[in-house]
């Protein structure tokens, strides 16, 4: 037991500091699935790294694991700014949260809104944008 907990502490240490996205994603991946708090905290830390902007897809599948309910936020975030791949996988996660409501839903919707008012977003962005309007409505 208290090898298997050492190598998942390095696991995440490596996850932290490696520049190799393959190697990092790998690691996401493979630590999402044991679904223990400290990787979630990694996966977000890392999502919110300016410097992995283009290669964070696999990050956010990661977040697939875990409920992703308080971090409703920042998938909308995600859906209005990522590239197609971050943007598409975070919708997914987004749309299968049941209820939100209060202080989050209102910043959430206020985002989608804003974002859905610009007239240079890409049409796909704006369809996903608008799928996740219409599930306000229900």
């Amino acid at each position: 037991m208290l090898a298997l907990l050492e190598k998942e502490s390095d696991g995440l240490r490596e996850l932290k500091a490696t520049s190799d996205p393959s190697i990092r994603n790998h690691l996401a991946l493979n630590l999402a699935q044991t679904r223990e708090p400290e990787v979630l905290e990694i996966l977000i830390e890392l999502i919110k790294r300016p410097d992995l902007k283009d290669s964070r897809g696999t990050l956010v599948h990661g977040l697939g694991f875990y409920d992703c309910k308080p971090h409703f936020n920042l998938l909308v975030e995600l859906v209005t700014t990522g590239n197609w791949e971050v943007a598409h996988e975070a919708y997914t996660l987004a749309s299968a949260i049941n209820k939100i409501s209060g202080p989050q839903a209102e910043t959430a919707y206020a985002t989608l809104t804003r974002y859905s008012e610009k007239h240079e977003i890409e049409e796909w962005r704006k369809d996903l944008m608008m799928k996740l309007l219409r599930l306000f409505d229900n």
